[in-house]
This record gives C-alpha cells, structure tokens and sequence, in this order.
C-alpha cells in the first residue's frame, strides 16, 4: 500500500512538474493555446449547467454554440462523463479549479494505470512471489538434452532450481576454490 501512495505521489509531482506553469496559475488558468482550451472549459461548464440547472436532458442541442448554425453536438467534442464528474467539483471549487484537476487526474491515473498494468504483467512473466523492477526477455541457447557426462572422479554438486543469481555465482566460486569437478542445474533456475 505505502508503495502505491509513494507511486501516485510521484505521478502527481510530475504531472504539476511537466504542466509548469499550471500550479501557478491554477484557479484562473487552464491550459493550452486559446483555441481549444475555451471550448473545452465550456463542455464541463455544459452538462452540468443543461442537465442540473436547466433540467433538460437534451445536452446535445444548444442554441449558444456556434450560434446561428446550431449544430448537433454528438458531433462535437462534447465530453458528456468529464462534465458529469466535474459538476461536484464545479459546484465546490469552481469551474477552472475543477479543469485542471481533472486534466491533472487524468496524467495522474493514466500514468497510474501503465504502473499496475506493468507490474501485473511482471508477475504473469516472473515465477517469482516478488518480482523485480527490471525484466529482460531473451532467447536463450537451446539446451542440450544429452545425459550430463559425470567425471569418473572427484565432487559434483547438484542444484536445483537456484533462484538467486548472486548466491549461485557465490556457490560456484566456492565450488572452484574446493576443486570440485562440476556444477550440474536442474530445473528452472537463475542463469549462471
């Protein structure tokens, strides 16, 4: 859990980072050109106001919107659940307040999102309980089948399923300073 809030934290601080000036100018500004950025404050603005102020369901019509055409706004970029989501944001902190949050939220939980679907898919790849940060997928050299050929003579060690690379590579320099003739792994196991 405390890894999870120690993710989402940084996902926040680098989402006000990469959206500098934003944090600045957080309850008067949104972001972006003065193109669509008005447009866009206004389809929160929208549905909210059409459907809880006005009680009409209709939140596809609108005389003021490109006024005097009055187009259909199905085919507009009306965002009808942003606007949804907003409108107790908009009711406590204002419509440019509740903007920013959501376009904040939505850089915090996207990038939030890729983190637990990266880290499931680690867990499917790895048949370790705790997997690692770090994952490499590789071929690797076929194996041969053959029977291993054991020395006449002398020590052989057999491991199975070693999972841990630095204690394998300790027990096979241990191995060498014992003159033992060979390492035999069986199983799944960490690469020497």
């Amino acid at each position: 859990m405390r890894a999870h809030l120690r993710t989402l934290l940084l996902y926040t601080l680098l989402a006000l980072a990469l959206t500098w000036p934003l944090a600045a100018h957080f309850t008067t500004h949104v972001p972006g050109d003065g193109i669509d950025d008005p447009a866009l404050a206004w389809n929160l603005w929208w549905v909210p106001n059409r459907l809880i102020s006005q009680l009409n369901p209709d939140i596809f019509h609108a005389g003021w919107m490109f006024h005097p055409i009055d187009i259909n706004l199905a085919f507009y970029t009306l965002t009808p659940l942003n606007g949804l989501l907003s409108a107790p944001l908009q009711s406590a902190l204002g419509l440019i307040v509740a903007s920013n949050l959501l376009l904040l939220s939505s850089f915090v939980l996207g990038a939030y999102g890729a983190y637990l679907l990266t880290a499931e898919l680690l867990a499917e790849l790895s048949d370790k309980e705790e997997t690692s940060e770090v994952m490499a997928i590789v071929n690797m050299p076929a194996i041969d089948d053959a029977p291993v050929m054991l020395p006449p003579k002398g020590i052989v060690v057999l491991l199975d399923r070693p999972s841990n690379p630095g204690n394998l590579g300790s027990i096979i320099r241990s191995c060498d300073a014992f003159g033992v003739a060979q390492v035999v792994i069986t199983g799944h196991g960490a690469d020497p």
